[in-house]
Parts: structure tokens; C-alpha cells; sequence
């Protein structure tokens, strides 16, 4: 089972696909040319049809991508902190 985290951003999507022990298997980082949603669409239908996604989060704010695909909403800032504590366990505080 795999988790995808997606980003909706001004001037990219980014996006990322988790394994069961919370490695990477592939991210991606793709310039929407002002079409935020076609292109997020685009990468979620794509890792559906990929890998067994079983949980999609978003730091999107507007709520389309999210309300679509039922996705669960992360705040920017506590996506990143979160991250970084599993990509650098020893940063994390006590």
C-alpha cells in the first residue's frame, strides 16, 4: 500500500508517493502553467492507476483537488515539519 502527498502551489504541483515504510518511490515536481487543477488531476489519476494508493493528503487550500479525491488536509508548514522528522529523526524535538 502507498500514500501520495500533493501540493498544489501558485506555480507547481508537487507531489510524492510513500511505501509502507515511509520511503520515496517517487516525487515529482511539475510547473502548471496556470492550470493548478488539470495538473493535479493528472498526477493523482496517474498514481492511481500506478500503485495502490490507500491515502491521498493535500496542502491545497482552495479545496478542489482535495473535495474531488477525498484527500485530508495538511497545513503547509506542519507537511514540511512532519517530513523533515521522518527524513531526519534526530532533529526531531523531545
Amino acid at each position: 500500500m502507498y500514500r501520495l502527498g500533493i501540493d498544489v502551489g501558485s506555480v507547481s504541483v508537487n507531489a510524492a508517493i510513500l511505501n509502507e515504510n515511509d520511503k520515496i518511490v517517487k516525487s515529482q515536481y511539475i510547473r502548471h502553467k496556470g492550470k493548478p487543477f488539470v495538473v493535479a488531476r493528472d498526477v493523482i489519476e496517474a498514481a492511481l492507476k500506478e500503485y495502490e494508493i490507500e491515502f491521498i493528503a493535500a496542502t491545497e487550500r482552495r479545496q478542489g483537488v482535495r473535495l474531488a479525491y477525498r484527500c485530508a488536509f495538511y497545513n503547509e508548514i506542519v507537511a514540511v515539519s512532519r517530513a523533515m522528522g521522518h527524513l531526519y529523526p534526530e532533529t526531531e524535538a523531545s
